[in-house]
């Protein structure tokens, strides 16, 4: 099983690299009422792109405790540029997640999709 750590540093790689075509997936699109509910954590910048990421105060005290992060955790990426948000990239876990993918792919009980 993952740690909350190595997932954060899994979706920062995963920001590293290009968009591949999206595979169907549970993740949901996040809505208002669900944005709301997150924490900006940390802010990345890489040339033109600024990087805000956001997740449930639950997940924060989580990996401050050492915990695995609660089914249901959305992380979201929101990619600005040029002054706009550009994409954004939500990561989320889901109970059984998991066995949606063989085992070379899986990330724990995690998938991801970008909007």
């Amino acid at each position: 099983m993952m740690t909350a750590r190595a997932i954060l540093v899994l979706l920062a790689s995963l920001m590293l690299c290009s968009a591949a075509t999206a595979e169907p997936n549970r993740v949901r699109s996040p809505d208002q009422s669900m944005v709301d509910a997150l924490v900006h954590y940390t802010t990345a910048r890489r040339g033109n792109m600024t990087e805000f990421m956001y997740t449930t105060p639950a997940a924060l005290e989580a990996i401050k405790a050492g915990e695995p992060l609660p089914v249901g955790t959305q992380v979201l990426l929101q990619d600005w540029r040029d002054g706009e948000v550009y994409r954004l990239f939500v990561m989320e876990k889901g109970d059984g997640w998991g066995t949606d993918y063989d085992a070379a792919t899986r990330t724990d009980d995690w998938q991801f999709q970008w909007y």
